[in-house]
C-alpha cells in the first residue's frame, strides 16, 4: 500500500503526475480513501506483477476529473482496469493498456454516463484474457480518433 486508507483529503492537491513502477508487493494503487486526486494529469502503473486493483470502488467523486492519461502496463494479476466507482474520467484524452495477461474486462458494467467523452486514443494489446474492449454502458466514446486492437487471443467483443 502506497498510503493509508485515512489520508487528509486535501494531501497530494497539486499532485500532477504519478508514476508506480516495480512494487513487486502493492495490490492496491488507490485503496478506499476519501483523498480526492483533483489535478491527477498523468497516471502510470508498470511492472506491477501483484497488483490486483487500481482503484477501490469507494474513491472520491470528483477524484482523477483531471486525468489525461492513463498507462497501465505489464501488471500481472489486475481483472479489471475500472471498477464500478463514483469517479467519472471526464477528461481522459489517452488510455494504453499493455502486457496485463490476466485483465478480463476494462470497465466493468457500471460506468458514469459521461465519462470517456472525452477520450482521443484507446491501445489495447497483448492482453490474453480480455473478452471485450468497450463496456455495455450509456458511455460514448464521441471524440475517439484512434484504436489499437492487438494480440488479444480471447477477444469474444469489441
Amino acid at each position: 500500500m502506497i498510503w493509508q486508507s485515512k489520508v487528509h483529503a486535501n494531501s497530494f492537491f497539486k499532485l500532477k503526475s504519478l508514476t508506480v513502477e516495480n512494487c513487486e508487493k502493492l495490490l492496491t494503487v488507490f485503496p478506499s480513501t476519501e483523498t480526492a486526486f483533483l489535478n491527477l494529469e498523468e497516471l502510470t502503473i508498470t511492472h506491477l506483477k501483484n497488483l490486483e486493483m487500481i482503484w477501490q470502488s469507494k474513491v472520491h467523486a470528483d477524484s482523477f476529473s483531471k486525468l489525461k492519461s492513463l498507462t497501465v502496463e505489464n501488471c500481472e494479476k489486475l481483472l479489471t482496469v475500472f471498477p464500478s466507482t463514483e469517479a467519472a474520467f471526464l477528461n481522459l484524452e489517452w488510455l494504453n493498456i499493455t502486457h496485463s495477461k490476466n485483465l478480463k474486462t476494462i470497465w466493468q458494467s457500471k460506468v458514469h454516463a459521461n465519462s470517456f467523452s472525452k477520450l482521443k486514443s484507446l491501445t489495447v494489446e497483448n492482453c490474453e484474457k480480455l473478452l471485450t474492449v468497450f463496456p455495455s454502458t450509456e458511455a460514448a466514446f464521441l471524440n475517439l480518433e484512434e484504436l489499437t486492437i492487438a494480440h488479444l487471443k480471447n477477444l469474444e467483443m469489441i
